[in-house]
């Protein structure tokens, strides 16, 4: 298996002490996106669903959605995530993002 095909079976996924670490991806979505050049950003809880009075910071797959809209990213939002020990996470999205191909 040659080196690419090894990392599009990997994603970063960021860890407690700061440091980035690979995981093998079992999940064909997220294969599929890594594949097509999209980088996992982020898991966040799915639209509406995030309450402000249980956690102010809280945020939801729409303001990342916005936010990396706005900063020239394509955008998928993957409705599976997982947790650092490939755990699958209940009302958790995956966002994933690639810069913006430019037309011309």
């Amino acid at each position: 298996m040659s080196h690419l095909a090894r990392l599009s079976e990997l994603s970063i996924i960021g860890s407690e002490d700061g440091k980035s670490r690979f995981v093998k991806m079992e999940d064909r979505n997220h294969a599929r996106l890594a594949r097509k050049g999209f980088t996992w950003s982020a898991n966040c809880l799915k639209s509406g669903t995030a309450d402000p009075h249980v956690s102010p910071r809280a945020v939801d797959a729409d303001y990342y959605v916005q936010t990396y809209k706005r900063q020239g990213f394509e955008v998928v939002v993957c409705q599976i995530a997982y947790d650092r020990d490939g755990n699958l996470l209940p009302d958790v999205v995956s966002i994933w993002r690639r810069k913006r191909k430019n037309r011309q």
